[in-house]
């Protein structure tokens, strides 16, 4: 192995990346495959990273389910294509979540009103409206007409309790434009805004807006306060505009005669979830509105869970004997793309191998000849390396953390490593394995590595008791040599899907708000699913109500069990969630790409 200074990579440690976790307390055993060792991935598309695959067969059946599709790859844009099963654009997205399908009527519930205002005739509706800014806006026959001057705003914003995004938010509005203004500055606006307290001399910075400037007769479209795009308005007297934030929280503006005029590059910040409604303006001479409509509708949200059909890591192909592969610990690289350590299981035992990938979806075999870690590396007496756990610290080096068993009597136990470069790794200090005596715990493994906002390391892991009942022990490090085990199990089981424990944590931290999240397993018998909670600084924690991930379809791969997650935070702020599924041809690894709001 090559040797590596423990001291300077200790101290080199900074918040960054994913951390993740394994388990080997599956139904059917870690060596469990089917008779010719391919994990089930007969029924896989051509292409996919897990190997093999009925490319025909999967192409008629594409073909059927889309049969008058003439474009190839076939355009995922009808309520048909929206909802027929298939990923008909081939970008692996299915129906509701292919961004495409996202406001389509097989995706989305029936849209509600939220707020509507069509008689401006009476004046300002005190109940749904507040004015601000200096001169105060007025309503002038049936046009609602803000003032302000040339470096202020003035208008309305909605009353009472925010409008909270759970699906797609539409405001449609008809802007009077008909009003001659010669030598005038104007501009008028209606924006999503975060907050309803405006000032007198208030500028209004939409999270998502649309302004016309009566200068130029152009639209600008207004994304987080910065306009994205100006389009013309073709000199209408009347303009009947509708700004969406889609339930990709991308932003998008149409016409009714034009049609779509924008759609923005990003989606909106995740965070931003509560909105008020707000009608401003500068001038107030030519342009006014004379009815506005706010509506909402619960959608799937593309951005919350798009399942892989098929394993994107599996023992086909694999370049050294494994009949299963599963314990998957991915992080974005500092190389750039996704690099992963995960467990491979054969009759002899397991070890630790790699895999390096683009886009999380296609992964190739890193170290073709051996495994990463395998026995010769571990601590003495211990064997079977198990569960990896993998942080990034931002290229300066790589700590991981795996289970191992000893051999005097089988319990298992947590060593660390280090490596520059994710192939060669050197063993942690004094080649022992991490004092956890304090967790009382009659066997650790599944550990899940996070790294800290001061810059220490926090370890997640299984404790099992002597009767074999598991539950989530947690431990801190400021440097990754000494560990301090905290009280008590973090997360106690909860409820029927927990009859059996959790374990295989897997956790991310806000490197600016300390706020932690944990994915974890839970047992129910053979069954094994994937559960959510989230905690302000590690205890205390709050369980999300249901199941993030549930075993698949019955005949699919996964169909029995998943677990042992592992959670990649991409530079776009999407979530990669790696887990281990098990159908009745054994173990691989799956994705879900997903994002999750933390809890309140």
């Amino acid at each position: 192995m090559k040797a590596l200074g423990w001291l300077f990579f200790a101290v080199g440690l900074i918040a960054c990346g994913a951390m993740e976790a394994g388990d080997g307390g599956w139904p059917d055993g870690d060596a469990d495959a089917d008779a010719d060792g391919d994990n089930g991935s007969d029924a896989g598309p051509e292409g996919d990273a897990g190997g093999g695959g009925d490319a025909d067969a999967d192409a008629d059946a594409d073909s059927d389910a889309d049969s008058d599709c003439l474009d190839v790859p076939c355009p995922e844009d009808s309520e048909r294509a929206c909802s027929d099963g298939w990923d008909n654009d081939e970008n692996g997205l299915v129906d509701c979540w292919e961004p495409d399908c996202g406001s389509s009527q097989a995706c989305c519930e029936e849209a509600a009103t939220v707020l509507t205002d069509d008689d401006f005739g009476a004046g300002l509706d005190a109940e749904k409206w507040k004015p601000f800014g200096s001169p105060a806006p007025e309503a002038q026959g049936s046009i609602f007409r803000p003032s302000g001057d040339d470096s202020y705003e003035s208008g309305i914003v909605s009353k009472g309790e925010p409008v909270h995004f759970e699906g797609e938010l539409s405001l449609q509005v008809a802007f009077d434009v008909s009003a001659e203004c010669d030598g005038c500055t104007e501009l008028i606006g209606v924006a999503f805004t975060a907050g309803d307290e405006y000032t007198a001399t208030a500028t209004v910075e939409p999270i998502a807006g649309a302004v016309i400037d009566v200068a130029t007769q152009r639209i600008l479209a207004v994304v987080q306060g910065a306009v994205e795009a100006e389009i013309a308005t073709a000199g209408a007297q009347v303009l009947n505009l509708t700004l969406v934030i889609r339930p990709d929280r991308r932003v998008v503006l149409l016409d009714d005669q034009a049609g779509a005029l924008f759609t923005s590059r990003d989606p909106l910040d995740p965070s931003l979830g509560d909105f008020f409604v707000a009608v401003f303006g500068r001038g107030g001479q030519a342009m006014g509105v004379d009815r506005i409509t706010l509506s909402s509708r619960l959608c799937s949200d593309p951005s919350s869970g798009s399942r892989e059909p098929d394993p994107v890591v599996s023992s086909v192909g694999a370049p050294v004997v494994a009949s299963a592969v599963r314990s998957p610990s991915a992080i974005p690289s500092p190389e750039g793309g996704l690099e992963m350590l995960f467990t491979m299981t054969a009759l002899s035992g397991s070890a630790i191998g790699r895999a390096v990938s683009d886009d999380g979806r296609t992964w190739l075999w890193d170290h073709p000849e051996s495994p990463v870690i395998a026995d010769v590396d571990l601590p003495a007496g211990h064997r079977d390396a198990d569960d990896p756990s993998l942080v990034s610290t931002l290229g300066i080096a790589r700590f991981a953390a795996v289970s191992a068993a000893r051999t005097d009597d089988g319990t298992r136990a947590i060593a660390t490593f280090a490596s520059e470069d994710g192939v060669s790794w050197d063993a942690g200090p004094g080649d022992q394995p991490v004092d956890l005596g304090a967790a009382a715990c009659a066997s650790v493994r599944d550990p899940a590595l996070a790294v800290t906002q001061a810059g220490g390391l926090e370890l997640f892991f299984t404790c099992e008791d002597a009767d074999g009942r598991t539950s989530i022990g947690w431990a801190t490090s400021p440097d990754g040599i000494e560990w301090t085990v905290q009280d008590g199990s973090i997360l106690p089981a909860e409820g029927d899907a927990e009859a059996d424990g959790i374990a295989a944590p897997a956790v991310l931290i806000d490197p600016g708000s300390g706020v932690h999240e944990l994915w974890y397993e839970a047992r129910d018998g053979v069954r094994r699913s994937i559960r959510y909670a989230a905690s302000e600084r590690g205890a205390d924690w709050t369980r999300w109500e249901g199941e993030i991930l549930a075993p698949g379809e019955p005949g699919s791969w996964d169909d029995l069990a998943v677990g042992e997650p592992s959670v990649a935070l991409m530079p776009d702020g999407k979530l990669e969630l790696f887990y281990t599924g098990q159908g009745s041809s054994g173990q691989a690894i799956g994705l879900v790409s997903r994002r999750l709001p933390l809890l309140p």
